[in-house]
């Protein structure tokens, strides 16, 4: 009867040792960069006499910008080639200085205690801090194309990051999108519009990220402008 037991208990001890094929399996998270751009990452900008300087931004090249209330919207040509999420320009006219592309970044400009009225937030080179990267396909594509491409890039970030994402999947509307969140981090695909593949903040930090630049901002222009 001992020997039994004894056998037991060496079985029940190998089978509670975790396999390679487990670890293998393991989550990994939200990743934290996308496209060679860190997501929260820091970068400094250049003025440049014929183009938009990329600054410390790592990528090939900054090829336009739109400022918002709040931030900046950054077109940018990736370091290097991507076969499912490819570079396009979008230019209204062929000889367009500055465009867009399929790639962009949303910026929060980090604005230092030196600067202290709305003239020097607008006339200083800022550093500022990446709070969204985005592809999206300009070209214009069928619904039921772009639905499963979509399911699938779902079903491999589902693979390599071994977590499960909040599935809307709708075949009559040939509508689908996947979102990933670990309560910090975004990452989203989508075909909304256009396909689109997308990290960022949760909603409630992104908003809250939003609301202190904003109020920041009002107050310098308040100094200048109010009338009272």
């Amino acid at each position: 009867m001992k020997s039994i037991q004894l056998i037991s208990a060496i079985i029940l001890c190998i089978c509670s040792i975790p396999s390679s094929s487990a670890k293998e399996q393991s989550t990994r998270g939200i990743p934290d960069s996308l496209f060679g751009v860190k997501l929260g990452g820091i970068y400094k900008s250049t003025k440049e006499t014929d183009s938009i300087g990329k600054g410390t931004y790592p990528v090939q090249k900054i090829v336009g910008a739109i400022g918002e209330s709040v931030g900046w919207y950054l077109a940018f040509k990736p370091l290097r080639e991507y076969s499912s999420f490819p570079y396009i320009e979008r230019k209204r006219n062929p000889d367009d200085k500055y465009f867009g592309s399929s790639f962009t970044l949303y910026v929060h400009p980090i604005i230092p205690k030196s600067v202290s009225t709305f003239t020097e937030f607008q006339n200083s080179q800022l550093d500022a801090k990446v709070v969204e990267i985005e592809w999206r396909e300009i070209n214009d594509e069928t619904r039921e194309d772009s639905y499963f491409w979509v399911k699938e890039q779902c079903k491999d970030i589902s693979v390599d990051l071994g977590i499960r994402a909040k599935v809307v999947d709708s075949i009559q509307d040939h509508y689908y999108s996947c979102t990933y969140s670990d309560g910090k981090l975004k990452l989203e695909v989508s075909n909304i519009g256009s396909k689109a593949y997308r990290l960022g903040y949760a909603h409630d930090i992104q908003e809250g990220m939003n609301k202190v630049l904003d109020a920041k901002i009002r107050k310098l222009r308040m100094k200048e402008e109010k009338p009272y």
